[in-house]
């Protein structure tokens, strides 16, 4: 929103840049001549610069395809058209990209990847699974010379909590994975923040059950494309993820050969009940 700095009161707002429902802001840079925001859309990132002397929004082109997770790096310097973003894939690590806000174009780029890997020889493929009526989007990440068809093993992430969504950032445990020819799958449950709010109110409190049915659903829907099998079908989860990792086994065990639960947060409801506990009071909300 924007508003006279003399008469700022909230009848004189008028909207600047506004997002659909399922969309959400994650940052705002300002400058003298720009406005730089951080969205993420359909689950993805999309930066959008507002030009404040024409009033134009323009959208910069991302890296990897817009497969990536930025955010802004540090741009201190008020009067300036170049913006420096941090960016990093499952197959880059973190890295930076300056671009010209005037241009919309990168001006310079520092970026890397680890040992042995080409960012060219790996495929990232989104699918949509359909639960509870709804399209649960699945970001799966392997090697261009990996066919689906060939039913490769597949191992599964997911979170689904607070808000956080699960982003397809470098993770060093993955790369020995997609060089043996392993298929990375990345849930986006309810619970998380990929598709808004209402998707993350979606799967929290009475809700919570639908971050583990969309769990189930992303793994019926790659079972029945004929994708991989359940003996070669693994599911991990940290934390909160572990939680729903836990529910999905104890309701459809039939699904998985294997899973990973690292620090799970598997009874809820005890430490709902323990007030003494230190995270308790600041997350009754979510449970």
């Amino acid at each position: 929103m924007r508003a006279p700095s003399a008469l700022p009161s909230s009848k004189n707002w008028k909207p600047l840049l506004c997002v659909a429902d399922d969309e959400r802001i994650e940052d705002v840079e300002m400058f003298r001549d720009y406005i730089m925001v951080s969205v993420k859309r359909q689950g993805r990132p999309v930066v959008i610069i507002h030009n404040r002397v024409s009033k134009s929004n323009s959208e910069l082109p991302l890296p990897n395809g817009g497969n990536c997770v930025v955010r802004p790096d540090s741009n201190p310097q008020f009067d300036t058209s170049t913006v420096r973003l941090c960016f990093s894939s499952p197959v880059h690590l973190e890295s930076t990209i300056e671009y010209n806000m005037a241009t919309q174009t990168p001006h310079k780029s520092w970026t890397s990847t680890p040992l042995h890997i080409d960012p060219d020889d790996y495929v990232i493929q989104h699918e949509r699974a359909p639960s509870d009526g709804l399209q649960v989007p699945v970001t799966l990440i392997r090697h261009k010379s990996i066919s689906l068809a060939s039913q490769p093993p597949t191992l599964m992430r997911v979170y689904g909590a607070y808000g956080v969504p699960l982003e397809p950032e470098f993770r060093v445990e993955d790369i020995p994975l997609l060089l043996r020819g392993w298929v990375i799958a990345l849930a986006h449950v309810r619970g998380g923040g990929e598709l808004g709010r209402e998707w993350y109110a979606g799967g929290k409190g009475k809700n919570k059950s639908n971050s583990v049915k969309d769990l189930l659903s992303c793994a019926q829907f790659l079972l029945e494309k004929g994708w991989t099998t359940p003996e070669r079908l693994a599911i991990t989860g940290v934390s909160a993820g572990g939680l729903v990792v836990g529910a999905a086994l104890n309701r459809s065990p039939e699904y998985f050969r294997a899973a990973a639960l690292h620090v799970p947060f598997v009874d809820p409801l005890s430490a709902m009940l323990s007030p003494d506990l230190p995270l308790t009071r600041v997350e009754t909300a979510e449970w």
